[in-house]
């Protein structure tokens, strides 16, 4: 696994670009294009489409949260550092976790770009990830990694070792049409196939589990978040629900699913 370690972390939330940087921007952003992520730079759109510092569940974690100055956050699939950038700007401590190779290669560019000095990139899978190296966090972003996963129960379970607070947002199946046996519980769902595996949106492995909404509370709860509030649900998000809430633990100790 590959680690972008961390500088001296500044407090300051008013990120700017490097100024011997600027000249070279989007020669960059053509370089290691193409992109899913916009970003604002000088008056001028590079990148994607997306623009993360309008993203409603930024606003969602915000509001659930409170204030992110100096708070240590982990955050999952990182994707290009577009919600690296506004947390950071918000004051927070990122570890920002990656499994594309080519996606982590445009996350470290913005931390570059953006002199990001308060976040740190790592290139790893959360299926293999001990979280637990990077110590304990004041709160997680989970959002569109778990709908990635051939067993999602496993992240949700692992993650309840280093935090007790979370935001997750990820699609769920519309209509159940399996039903997987994780020791003696049963959790509903559909197997989805994921893209060809260097998509800047695929997975990691070939196919994914999606469970329903019913299932995936069953999840959260077996796996010790036991208090659940549904922020957003989606349902014209493609190609299943989109799903947004607020999930809390009372212990950082892990019931097992076995």
């Amino acid at each position: 696994m590959n680690s972008h370690k961390k500088s001296a972390r500044s407090q300051d939330s008013s990120i700017q670009p490097a100024p011997e940087e600027a000249t070279s921007a989007q020669h960059e952003f053509e370089r290691l294009g193409p992109w899913m992520s916009r970003f604002d730079i000088d008056g001028v759109a590079l990148g994607g489409i997306y623009n993360y510092n309008k993203d409603p569940r930024l606003r969602h974690f915000e509001h659930q949260f409170g204030s992110l100055q100096g708070k240590r956050i982990l955050e999952l699939g990182a994707l290009e550092g577009g919600h690296t950038l506004e947390l950071s700007r918000a004051g927070a401590l990122v570890t920002a976790i990656e499994g594309s190779p080519s996606n982590y290669e445009r996350c470290l560019f913005i931390q570059r770009y953006f002199q990001l000095d308060q976040a740190e990139f790592v290139c790893g899978d959360v299926r293999s990830i001990d979280f637990t190296q990077f110590g304990y966090f004041d709160v997680i972003l989970n959002s569109g990694i778990l709908y990635h996963l051939d067993a999602p129960w496993e992240l949700l379970e692992k993650l309840g070792k280093v935090a007790q607070a979370m935001l997750l947002w990820t699609h769920c199946a519309r209509a159940p049409e399996q039903s997987i046996q994780v020791g003696s519980h049963h959790f509903r769902g559909s197997w989805y196939t994921e893209g060809e595996l260097d998509h800047p949106l695929s997975g990691l492995q070939q196919k994914s589990f999606w469970p329903t909404r019913e299932s995936l509370e069953q999840m959260l709860n077996f796996t010790g978040w036991s208090e659940l509030t549904w922020l957003d649900i989606d349902e014209d998000c493609q190609p299943g629900p989109g799903i947004t809430l607020w999930a809390r633990r009372p212990s950082l100790e892990s019931p097992s699913l076995k």
